[in-house]
């Protein structure tokens, strides 16, 4: 068996559509009638459901993959250097992401932050014969991808 975990999560993916196509099938040879109103909202919920999580495994799957492709790696990385502040690699992150059917996913995207610059020297201002020290902070904030530059003065 293959230590590569793209391999292992395409394996977990067909076991739970394997999963999902059995119980598809029990609905089908199901020998039930349906004889009312509520018995047919029932069963059309079941189908409802199966359909989401179906959904769901092949747009994870899909969308992994697609982020693990070696096209949209040399894409971050191109865009990574030509950003003209230093941005460094954190590894990998889940992300969730809620379908339109409601389901939601998660998949593993890299994660990027500015890299850490030295504090900057502290400046000395006078009031009245007293001594204060004026201290600058600089934060990079991610929000949704962008980057955002917060500075706090203390």
């Amino acid at each position: 068996m293959s230590k590569d975990p793209n391999t292992k999560k395409i394996n977990g993916s067909c076991s739970a559509i394997q999963v999902l196509f059995q119980k598809a099938q029990e609905i089908c040879k199901s020998d039930q009638v349906v004889s009312s109103a509520e018995q047919l909202e029932e069963l059309e919920q079941k189908v409802c459901d199966l359909t989401d999580q179906l959904q769901a495994i092949i747009i994870e799957e899909r969308l992994q993959s697609s982020l693990d492709s070696e096209e949209v790696r040399e894409t971050e990385a191109d865009l990574v250097a030509n950003l003209p502040w230093k941005l460094k690699n954190k590894g990998l992150r889940d992300v969730v992401i809620t379908l339109r059917c409601g389901v939601t996913i998660v998949v593993r995207i890299p994660y990027y932050v500015g890299k850490k610059k030295h504090k900057p020297e502290a400046h000395v201002v006078k009031y009245k014969n007293e001594r204060r020290i004026q201290k600058k902070y600089i934060f990079f904030v991610d929000f949704a991808g962008q980057s955002d530059l917060a500075v706090l003065l203390a």
